[in-house]
């Protein structure tokens, strides 16, 4: 169930799937701190999972198509971080992420997807 609040978009899960969600998101930092992102299948089994998550995020979106305002994915070698396009110049695109942070994403080294 999705609720929309003034702060930011909520979904209620259950503790079960949430205590299963927690543990895969420090495995995966465990896997990451002992370096399996140099592993040989690594950008293999990232681009498996944009593939079959495509249908969720959205299309990859080019550059050139890049707005403020827009809601996106950044998907890197080594993360997929969401947020809103925040400002765009000729070398970055700065998003605010959900958790309010900002970072700053150089063209041409991350795929862009809109959130649908």
């Amino acid at each position: 169930m999705k609720e929309q609040n003034q702060e930011s978009e909520t979904i209620t899960i259950s503790k079960e799937k949430y205590e299963e969600m927690l543990f895969d998101h420090q495995l995966l930092n465990a896997l990451l701190s002992v370096g399996v992102d140099k592993w040989e299948g690594w950008s293999k089994a990232h681009d498996l999972l944009f593939k079959n998550y495509e249908d969720i995020w959205g299309n990859e979106i080019a550059e050139e198509s890049l707005r403020v305002g827009m809601r996106i994915c950044v998907v890197s070698s080594k993360a997929i971080e969401r947020g809103e396009i925040i400002s765009i110049d000729d070398k970055f695109v700065r998003v605010r992420h959900d958790n309010k942070s900002v970072s700053a994403y150089q063209l041409g080294h991350f795929k862009f997807v809109e959130l649908v």
